[in-house]
Protein backbone atom coordinates (compact mmCIF):
# COMPACT_ATOMS: atom_id res chain seq x y z
CA UNK A 1 0.00 0.00 0.00
CA UNK A 2 2.61 2.50 -1.13
CA UNK A 3 -0.08 5.07 -2.00
CA UNK A 4 -1.44 5.15 1.55
CA UNK A 5 -4.20 3.35 3.48
CA UNK A 6 -6.98 5.17 1.58
CA UNK A 7 -5.87 4.24 -1.93
CA UNK A 8 -8.58 3.23 -4.42
CA UNK A 9 -8.18 -0.36 -5.59
CA UNK A 10 -9.93 -2.18 -8.42
CA UNK A 11 -10.36 -5.97 -8.59
CA UNK A 12 -10.77 -7.66 -11.95
CA UNK A 13 -11.09 -11.23 -13.23
CA UNK A 14 -9.15 -12.57 -16.19
CA UNK A 15 -9.36 -16.02 -17.79
CA UNK A 16 -5.89 -17.25 -18.75
CA UNK A 17 -5.10 -20.04 -21.17
CA UNK A 18 -3.62 -22.45 -18.61
CA UNK A 19 -6.91 -23.30 -16.83
CA UNK A 20 -9.91 -25.41 -17.76
CA UNK A 21 -12.40 -23.03 -19.45
CA UNK A 22 -15.32 -25.28 -18.48
CA UNK A 23 -14.47 -25.13 -14.78
CA UNK A 24 -13.09 -21.61 -14.40
CA UNK A 25 -15.35 -19.43 -16.52
CA UNK A 26 -15.88 -15.71 -16.22
CA UNK A 27 -19.30 -14.58 -14.94
CA UNK A 28 -21.73 -13.82 -17.73
CA UNK A 29 -24.37 -12.09 -15.58
CA UNK A 30 -24.48 -9.39 -12.94
CA UNK A 31 -24.47 -11.61 -9.86
CA UNK A 32 -23.22 -11.43 -6.30
CA UNK A 33 -19.94 -13.31 -5.83
CA UNK A 34 -17.57 -14.08 -2.98
CA UNK A 35 -13.78 -14.12 -2.96
CA UNK A 36 -11.71 -16.26 -0.60
CA UNK A 37 -8.60 -14.32 0.48
CA UNK A 38 -5.10 -15.75 0.29
CA UNK A 39 -4.27 -19.32 -0.70
CA UNK A 40 -6.27 -21.06 2.01
CA UNK A 41 -3.36 -21.45 4.42
CA UNK A 42 -3.29 -20.97 8.13
CA UNK A 43 -4.21 -17.52 9.35
CA UNK A 44 -6.23 -16.67 6.23
CA UNK A 45 -9.34 -14.89 7.42
CA UNK A 46 -11.75 -12.27 6.15
CA UNK A 47 -12.42 -9.05 7.99
CA UNK A 48 -13.96 -5.63 7.66
CA UNK A 49 -12.42 -2.26 8.46
CA UNK A 50 -14.26 0.07 10.83
CA UNK A 51 -13.64 3.81 10.88
CA UNK A 52 -14.74 5.02 14.36
CA UNK A 53 -15.70 8.63 14.83
CA UNK A 54 -12.98 8.88 17.46
CA UNK A 55 -9.80 6.86 17.57
CA UNK A 56 -7.88 4.76 15.04
CA UNK A 57 -9.41 2.37 12.52
CA UNK A 58 -10.21 -1.17 13.64
CA UNK A 59 -10.28 -4.50 11.85
CA UNK A 60 -13.05 -6.94 12.76
CA UNK A 61 -12.62 -10.64 11.98
CA UNK A 62 -15.51 -12.61 10.45
CA UNK A 63 -15.66 -14.77 13.61
CA UNK A 64 -16.48 -11.75 15.74
CA UNK A 65 -20.13 -11.76 16.94
CA UNK A 66 -20.46 -8.12 15.81
CA UNK A 67 -19.25 -8.85 12.26
CA UNK A 68 -22.71 -9.34 10.73
CA UNK A 69 -24.43 -6.32 12.37
CA UNK A 70 -21.42 -4.13 11.52
CA UNK A 71 -21.31 -5.29 7.89
CA UNK A 72 -25.06 -5.50 7.20
CA UNK A 73 -26.30 -2.55 9.25
CA UNK A 74 -29.71 -2.30 7.55
CA UNK A 75 -30.48 -5.98 8.13
CA UNK A 76 -29.52 -5.94 11.82
CA UNK A 77 -30.61 -2.47 13.00
CA UNK A 78 -30.71 -3.49 16.68
CA UNK A 79 -27.10 -4.72 16.59
CA UNK A 80 -27.85 -8.25 17.78
CA UNK A 81 -24.88 -10.60 17.89
CA UNK A 82 -24.19 -12.88 14.96
CA UNK A 83 -22.42 -16.23 14.79
CA UNK A 84 -19.14 -16.83 16.60
CA UNK A 85 -17.11 -20.04 17.21
CA UNK A 86 -18.06 -20.24 20.90
CA UNK A 87 -21.83 -20.27 20.28
CA UNK A 88 -23.37 -23.28 22.07
CA UNK A 89 -26.59 -25.25 21.88
CA UNK A 90 -29.13 -25.46 24.68
CA UNK A 91 -28.76 -29.21 25.22
CA UNK A 92 -28.66 -31.52 28.19
CA UNK A 93 -25.43 -32.14 30.04
CA UNK A 94 -23.20 -34.77 28.49
CA UNK A 95 -24.30 -34.19 24.90
CA UNK A 96 -21.63 -34.91 22.29
CA UNK A 97 -22.23 -32.01 19.91
CA UNK A 98 -22.75 -28.74 21.74
CA UNK A 99 -21.13 -26.17 19.44
CA UNK A 100 -23.17 -24.38 16.79
CA UNK A 101 -21.32 -24.31 13.49
CA UNK A 102 -21.55 -21.53 10.94
CA UNK A 103 -23.64 -23.83 8.75
CA UNK A 104 -26.11 -24.54 11.56
CA UNK A 105 -26.50 -20.84 12.30
CA UNK A 106 -27.00 -19.91 8.64
CA UNK A 107 -29.56 -22.69 8.16
CA UNK A 108 -31.54 -21.47 11.18
CA UNK A 109 -31.51 -17.82 10.12
CA UNK A 110 -32.39 -18.60 6.48
CA UNK A 111 -35.23 -20.99 7.33
CA UNK A 112 -38.52 -19.94 5.73
CA UNK A 113 -40.98 -18.76 8.37
CA UNK A 114 -44.47 -17.99 7.17
CA UNK A 115 -46.34 -15.12 8.73
CA UNK A 116 -46.32 -11.36 8.76
CA UNK A 117 -43.26 -9.14 8.59
CA UNK A 118 -42.88 -9.16 12.35
CA UNK A 119 -42.88 -12.93 12.89
CA UNK A 120 -41.68 -14.03 9.46
CA UNK A 121 -38.10 -14.17 8.18
CA UNK A 122 -37.49 -10.46 7.54
CA UNK A 123 -34.01 -11.13 6.13
CA UNK A 124 -35.60 -12.25 2.85
CA UNK A 125 -37.21 -8.83 2.37
CA UNK A 126 -33.90 -7.13 1.59
CA UNK A 127 -33.63 -8.54 -1.96
CA UNK A 128 -30.15 -7.73 -3.33
CA UNK A 129 -28.67 -7.24 0.13
CA UNK A 130 -30.11 -10.61 1.14
CA UNK A 131 -28.21 -12.24 -1.75
CA UNK A 132 -24.99 -10.64 -0.53
CA UNK A 133 -25.66 -11.94 2.99
CA UNK A 134 -26.19 -15.48 1.67
CA UNK A 135 -22.92 -15.36 -0.26
CA UNK A 136 -21.07 -13.98 2.76
CA UNK A 137 -22.41 -16.76 4.99
CA UNK A 138 -21.56 -19.39 2.37
CA UNK A 139 -17.96 -18.17 2.27
CA UNK A 140 -17.87 -18.26 6.07
CA UNK A 141 -19.09 -21.88 6.07
CA UNK A 142 -16.54 -22.89 3.43
CA UNK A 143 -13.71 -21.25 5.38
CA UNK A 144 -14.75 -23.09 8.53
CA UNK A 145 -14.83 -26.42 6.65
CA UNK A 146 -11.39 -25.83 5.15
CA UNK A 147 -9.94 -24.90 8.52
CA UNK A 148 -11.34 -28.11 10.04
CA UNK A 149 -9.90 -30.22 7.20
CA UNK A 150 -6.52 -28.53 7.58
CA UNK A 151 -6.48 -29.21 11.34
CA UNK A 152 -7.68 -32.83 11.05
CA UNK A 153 -5.49 -34.24 8.29
CA UNK A 154 -4.39 -37.11 10.53
CA UNK A 155 -7.97 -38.24 11.07
CA UNK A 156 -8.52 -38.18 7.30
CA UNK A 157 -5.40 -40.38 6.75
CA UNK A 158 -4.15 -37.74 4.30
CA UNK A 159 -0.55 -38.97 4.50
CA UNK A 160 -1.53 -41.85 2.20
CA UNK A 161 -2.55 -39.38 -0.52
CA UNK A 162 0.18 -36.77 -0.19
CA UNK A 163 2.95 -38.88 -1.72
CA UNK A 164 4.95 -38.73 1.50
CA UNK A 165 4.98 -42.49 1.96
CA UNK A 166 5.98 -43.05 -1.68
CA UNK A 167 8.72 -40.42 -1.53
CA UNK A 168 10.33 -41.99 1.52
CA UNK A 169 9.97 -45.52 0.14
CA UNK A 170 11.61 -44.77 -3.22
CA UNK A 171 14.42 -42.62 -1.87
CA UNK A 172 16.09 -43.97 1.25
CA UNK A 173 18.15 -40.78 1.59
CA UNK A 174 15.12 -38.48 1.50
CA UNK A 175 14.65 -36.16 4.43
CA UNK A 176 11.07 -35.98 5.67
CA UNK A 177 11.54 -32.31 6.56
CA UNK A 178 12.21 -31.46 2.90
CA UNK A 179 9.31 -33.39 1.40
CA UNK A 180 6.74 -30.71 2.18
CA UNK A 181 3.17 -30.82 3.36
CA UNK A 182 0.01 -30.68 1.30
CA UNK A 183 -3.53 -30.33 2.57
CA UNK A 184 -5.69 -32.98 0.90
CA UNK A 185 -9.42 -32.44 0.56
CA UNK A 186 -11.58 -35.49 1.28
CA UNK A 187 -13.86 -36.91 -1.38
CA UNK A 188 -16.88 -35.60 0.56
CA UNK A 189 -15.82 -31.93 0.21
CA UNK A 190 -18.17 -30.18 -2.21
CA UNK A 191 -16.29 -28.61 -5.12
CA UNK A 192 -13.05 -30.49 -4.49
CA UNK A 193 -11.18 -32.29 -7.25
CA UNK A 194 -11.85 -35.76 -5.80
CA UNK A 195 -15.54 -34.96 -5.37
CA UNK A 196 -15.77 -33.74 -8.97
CA UNK A 197 -14.01 -36.87 -10.26
CA UNK A 198 -16.36 -39.06 -8.23
CA UNK A 199 -19.41 -37.31 -9.68
CA UNK A 200 -17.94 -37.61 -13.17
CA UNK A 201 -17.38 -41.34 -12.78
CA UNK A 202 -20.92 -41.76 -11.44
CA UNK A 203 -22.39 -39.90 -14.41
CA UNK A 204 -20.31 -41.91 -16.87
CA UNK A 205 -21.46 -45.17 -15.29
CA UNK A 206 -25.10 -44.09 -15.47
CA UNK A 207 -24.66 -43.05 -19.12
CA UNK A 208 -23.09 -46.38 -20.10
CA UNK A 209 -25.84 -48.35 -18.38
CA UNK A 210 -28.56 -46.34 -20.08
CA UNK A 211 -27.14 -46.91 -23.58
Amino acid sequence: MAEGPHATLHVGMELTGDVDPKLYTLPSRDQVAGLLPGSGGNGTTRDIVLFPRYGPIKRMDECDPMYDPSHFILMFPEGENGWHPEMRRNVTEGAKHTRITAKDYAAYRLHVRRGNKEHGNRLMLYRRLFEELCVDWWVKVECENLQWINANQQHLRAELYQGLVDALATDSDANARHVGRRVVLPASFEGGARKMQKLYQTKQTATIQSV
